[in-house]
């Protein structure tokens, strides 16, 4: 048995790590350990960044948890998919995440600014995962078959159920966002129709979206915002964020002459039930950029997500437009049209701003970016959240800017095959 280091200075097995997974949900511990064979297919550090930011500040889902719990306990439902769905911004990823921190299921999170979204990402990352997580006995996958179909995963799942003495869980998040493959009359990721007793996918998507899973055995779950469990949830969710923010919020409430009562209730209210709106306005207003003065009364503030990006947008452009266009544009249009996250000195090349003006666009859109970290402890960024990017695109259009990282690609192409 592989002897490794981990939790500080005391050696550990990789047997000893697994029950801990177990029991603290901790499974990127156990994944950090994999062997490079099987590492190279795992999106530990992608994955592990996401998780930390979506659940820093996650309240409340107790309804969705028991309802997830109660088809996995129906005994007529003895495997198959639970289908989570939802409008973007209505905490989805947030809620698989949570499950990944607290459980320690196998997952996949697609994410387009990234490109992590392939049917051959997916079936090589749940396949190693399964490997590692339930100890399989292969120390590489069998390509190309393991991500040509679904049968290897299948084969994998069924093994798992057997070595493993509860069911096996595997999380798929935004299977809207997954790349659309060629073949008519296959599952969406090419997911099995089929899954062996005692093994359960949950998996997210957007309410609108139709997305090809012809399965034996589905359950729905729907995230709704009016639903009072949602509503209740929003309310938490601002009591907690003034609770950790106590002096700047406290001062913030005051100044436009509203008890902390009223104040959440305003907030919920224009919040539609969407926590994305949460996460942009709670922060705006702890950092002063929405206050009395420029906005009026707290009533004055855009309802919905939608309307908070577009009124967002306006805010920052009528504080200098020149620069706004020339410089925050620019930078904030690159990282939605980057296929992955990019460092500072990606975004100086690609854009030609010098390195000052890169990080104050970070720093002034921050919350609106996911930051990750390289091996080295360098940052890379990229865009938060997918409605965001699908608000630049339909309102500010993206293709300029996709034509301005191809060329650089292209330049640096070209620069590096003729020497």
């Amino acid at each position: 048995m592989k002897e490794i280091k981990a939790l500080g200075e005391r050696s550990v097995s990789s047997e000893q790590i697994r029950e801990s997974v177990v029991h603290t949900g901790d499974i990127f511990l156990l994944l950090a350990e994999a062997p490079q064979a099987l590492s190279e297919f795992i999106r530990t550090q992608q994955f592990r960044s996401l998780v930390e930011e979506r659940t820093r500040s996650f309240v409340g889902r107790d309804y969705i948890f028991q309802a997830i719990d109660g088809h996995i306990a129906d005994p007529i439902f003895g495997s198959g998919y639970i289908v989570i769905k939802g409008e973007p911004g209505i905490g989805k990823t947030a809620l698989i995440a949570k499950l990944v921190e607290q459980r320690g299921y196998v997952h996949h999170f697609n994410i387009v600014q990234q490109q992590i979204n392939s049917t051959d990402a997916f079936l090589k990352n749940i396949c190693a995962q399964v490997i590692v997580r339930y100890a399989l006995p292969y120390s590489t996958l069998p390509l190309p078959q393991a991500a040509a179909d679904s049968g290897f995963l299948s084969d994998l799942l069924s093994q798992a159920v057997d070595k493993s003495q509860d069911n096996v869980m595997v999380l798929v998040d935004a299977l809207d966002e997954s790349e659309a493959i060629n073949n008519p009359n296959a599952n969406t990721l090419l997911l099995p129709p089929t899954l062996p007793q005692g093994v359960f996918f949950v998996v997210t998507t957007r309410e609108s979206n139709e997305v090809r899973l012809q399965v034996d055995q589905l359950r729905q779950i729907y995230i709704n915002e009016t639903d009072p469990r949602n509503v209740e949830d929003v309310r938490n969710y601002i009591g907690a964020f003034i609770l950790e923010h106590g002096t700047a919020m406290k001062e913030a409430i005051s100044s436009w002459g509203l008890e902390e009562r009223e104040f959440v209730e305003i907030i919920t209210e224009k919040s539609e039930g969407n926590f994305m709106y949460l996460v942009y306005v709670l922060a705006d207003i702890r950092a002063g950029r929405l206050n009395s003065t420029n906005i009026g009364e707290l009533r004055d503030l855009p309802v919905g997500l939608r309307h908070y990006y577009e009124r967002h947008w306006k805010v920052m452009k009528s504080i200098n437009p020149e620069v706004f266009e020339n410089v925050h544009q620019r930078v904030i249009c690159v990282l939605a049209s980057a296929g992955e996250a990019v460092s500072l000195a990606q975004l100086k090349e690609w854009t030609q701003l010098t390195l000052g003006q890169v990080q104050s666009v970070i720093t002034a859109w921050r919350e609106f970016l996911n930051e990750q970290y390289t091996e080295d402890g360098r940052s890379l960024y990229r865009i938060y959240h997918t409605s965001f990017r699908d608000f630049l695109r339909e309102t500010i259009g993206l293709t300029q800017y996709n034509d301005l990282i191809a060329s650089h690609m292209d330049e640096k192409v070209i620069h590096y095959g003729g020497r």
